[in-house]
């Protein structure tokens, strides 16, 4: 287990290239579905984006009957998404995956390295950026120590595959 710095996250963290970086947090109990609203629940300006297999070709705002919406377990294993502080530097897309078959929830919180790290940051300014994000999937993972959190570049394939590449950050 390593806890994330600036200086053993800059190999994924310093890629320019427009792809995305993305933090998981596996291993929650469906239980955990209150406490993950309510981490994401402070973040600026959420929009949602999609809700039980309904993608909306407009965001709405998050609010309080969507927040209540959010917080039911779904009937089947799918996925929710969510938009924060789209087209700023805070820009995160959060994708909430329910397999109700394991009773497990999955937390993915994707940003983008050339808006959210740009190169003309200070140390003190990327640190602070990067502590923003560590701590959202802290409180993600709130109460639920087994749960862990994974730093990676862009992936579209199991999760499970970054346990195993040298790249990623684990903690």
């Amino acid at each position: 287990m390593t806890i994330p710095t600036w200086q053993n996250t800059k190999h994924l963290l310093a890629e320019y290239d427009g792809t995305a970086t993305e933090i998981f947090v596996i291993g929650l109990p469906v239980s955990s579905l209150s406490t993950v609203i309510a981490a994401l629940a402070e973040l600026p300006a959420l929009e949602v984006l999609s809700f039980d297999g309904k993608e909306f070709y407009q965001s709405e705002p998050f609010d309080t009957d969507w927040s209540l919406r959010f917080q039911t377990t779904p009937s089947y294993s799918g996925l929710r998404s969510l938009g924060s502080a789209i087209g700023t530097p805070q820009h995160l897309q959060i994708y909430l995956r329910f397999d109700l078959k394991a009773i497990a929830l999955e937390v993915e919180i994707v940003f983008w390295n050339d808006i959210t790290f740009p190169q003309n940051l200070s140390p003190e300014e990327r640190e602070q950026r990067l502590e923003a994000l560590l701590s959202l999937a802290e409180a993600c993972r709130n109460g639920f120590s087994d749960a862990r959190c994974i730093l990676a570049a862009e992936h579209n394939g199991p999760v499970k595959e970054l346990l195993e590449l040298e790249s990623t950050v684990i903690w």
